[in-house]
This record gives structure tokens, C-alpha cells and sequence, in this order.
């Protein structure tokens, strides 16, 4: 993944949970994929205690 250096980076230099969504994409995917995509993590995110993502 291109960004994951980055990611990584920033994760520790700031000491942030960093959270990277592959949505799906077209033309394989019609256009609402990417944003259901989106708004699921969002969902997920709200409504999980949790502080461990995967």
C-alpha cells in the first residue's frame, strides 16, 4: 500500500490510532459502493468501544 509508510508514521510521531479504509472502487463498483463503504466504517466506528482496529 502506497500510503502505509505514512500511516505508520503519523501513527507513531503523533501517537494516533490511524485507520485506513480500502473501499471498493469503479469501475468495478458502481459509485454508491465507495461511500456505503464509507458510512459503514463510520457506523462501525460510533458504536464500537473498542480501541483496537484491525
Amino acid at each position: 500500500y502506497i500510503y502505509s509508510g505514512l500511516e505508520c508514521d503519523l501513527s507513531r510521531l503523533f501517537d494516533i490510532t490511524v485507520i485506513h479504509l480500502e473501499y471498493r472502487l469503479v469501475p468495478e463498483h458502481s459509485l454508491p459502493s465507495a461511500v456505503d463503504d464509507t458510512l459503514a466504517l463510520y457506523r462501525v466506528l460510533l458504536h464500537d468501544d473498542s480501541s483496537t482496529y484491525v
